[in-house]
């Protein structure tokens, strides 16, 4: 699962951001495996739209989310107005990493027992 931000300049004022989630999904298609899509409102008529999209590279995720987006604005559903000002895979954390992290010295990624009072 790959999450793509999508940033949107609009020439008009915002609707709801569950009407614009709305809006976007039918331009979906089943093989692309768009699974949600989240709405953000900024300021200044700015919006970023996260797609989460099941696909194996990043760069396929991203020109999921474009061609969706893309099919969104020729179909003038409310993104007549809207002009793509970003697109790229949002970087995500690697929990490996976070284990690697928090390991101790011996390499291990759980503390052991406390000596003093035994295994829990």
């Amino acid at each position: 699962m790959r999450l793509v931000h999508v940033q949107f300049r609009l020439m008009v004022d915002l609707p709801a951001s569950e009407r614009i989630s709305r809006m976007l999904l039918p331009h979906a298609i089943r093989h692309e495996r768009v699974e949600h899509i989240s709405v953000h409102p900024g300021s200044d008529r700015r919006l970023t739209v996260g797609f989460f999209v099941s696909a194996a590279t990043p760069a396929e995720a991203e020109a999921v989310a474009l061609a969706v987006v893309t099919r969104a604005i020729a179909a003038a559903d409310g993104f007549r107005f809207a002009e793509v000002t970003g697109c790229s895979v949002a970087p995500l954390l690697d929990p490996r990493d976070v284990l690697r992290a928090d390991r101790d010295d011996a390499g291990r990624s759980m503390r052991g027992p406390d000596p003093d009072t035994g295994p829990p």
